[in-house]
């Protein structure tokens, strides 16, 4: 297996690649930056993205609630803004065919 990680607007996902299949998870970080609904590049590194676009589940939803998706691109999708302070964590599990990462 190999895991690396991505922060994103003070967000820390954690990558796991095993086989085909990636797990993400945040731990208890705090977002740093507003973000508002929409997509955002570059959220979901190269040999972790998914086979076809998936939710990834709020364990802990931020203030505004709503969720958060991933897509074959690479690209993460927010459809509730996230507000500076929020800690949401995240659990997810999906497919990959993505080649295997060189980090």
């Amino acid at each position: 297996f190999t895991t690396t990680t991505k922060t994103f607007n003070g967000l820390t996902f954690t990558f796991t690649r095993t086989s085909n299949s990636v797990y993400v998870t945040t731990g208890t970080t705090t977002v740093t930056t507003a973000t508002p609904i929409g997509w955002y590049d570059g959220v979901i590194p190269a040999g972790y993205r998914p086979v076809e676009g998936v939710e990834l589940v709020y364990l802990q939803k931020p203030s505004a609630g709503g969720y958060m998706s991933a897509s074959p691109s690479g690209r993460g999708y927010f459809n509730g803004p996230l507000i500076v302070g929020d800690k949401p964590r995240i659990v997810a599990y999906y497919p990959t065919t993505d080649a295997w990462p060189t980090n």
